[in-house]
C-alpha cells in the first residue's frame, strides 16, 4: 500500500514540510519520520491547516512533484496569462454513460486568465508532459487572486 504524502508550513519556521497529515482537535501537524544516528525517529510538525496540499503522486516536466495549491502553467509557453490551479475537492465530472454531470472527489485543475476563473474542473492529464511549476498559492499570492 502507498503512502499518502501531504506538505504543510511548520507554525514554528514558516517552511514547508512533508510527510502523513494528522490532526488533535484544533491543531494539525505533518507526521515526519527521519534517520537519526541510524534509529528512525518520527515527530510531529504543527502546521498551518491552510497550507497542507495533497501530493497527486504526479510530476511536473521537470520532475517537481504537484500538490493541490500548485500553480502550473504550459512548460513551453511565454505567456504566462492562462495559470491552472491544482485542487483537491468535489467537483463535476461529466459521465459519459449516464450522458450527465455527477459530483466525484478528487485533484483536478482551474484555469486563470487574467485573475479571472476561466474554467474548473479539468482534468489533470500529463502534467510531466504539459506543466511547469511555477509556485503555489501559499508563496505566490500575487500569481492568482482566489
Amino acid at each position: 500500500m502507498r503512502a499518502i504524502e501531504f506538505r504543510g508550513k511548520s507554525l514554528q519556521t514558516g517552511e514547508w514540510v512533508y510527510g502523513g497529515c494528522f490532526q488533535d482537535g484544533e491543531k494539525y501537524f505533518i507526521v515526519r519520520t527521519t534517520e537519526w544516528y541510524g534509529e528512525k525517529v518520527t515527530r510531529l510538525v504543527e502546521v498551518d491547516y491552510q497550507t497542507i496540499g495533497k501530493y497527486t503522486t504526479k510530476k511536473d516536466a521537470l520532475q517537481e512533484p504537484v500538490y493541490a495549491g500548485d500553480i502550473l502553467v504550459r512548460k513551453n509557453s511565454i505567456n504566462l496569462a492562462r495559470l491552472y490551479l491544482v485542487n483537491y475537492d468535489t467537483h463535476l465530472v461529466y459521465d459519459d454513460e449516464a450522458q450527465d454531470y455527477k459530483d466525484t472527489i478528487g485533484f483536478y485543475l482551474t484555469a486563470f486568465e487574467k485573475d479571472k476563473k476561466i474554467h474548473s474542473s479539468l482534468g489533470l492529464g500529463k502534467t510531466e508532459v504539459w506543466a511547469k511549476k511555477i509556485g503555489n498559492i501559499y508563496d505566490d499570492k500575487r500569481l492568482i487572486k482566489v
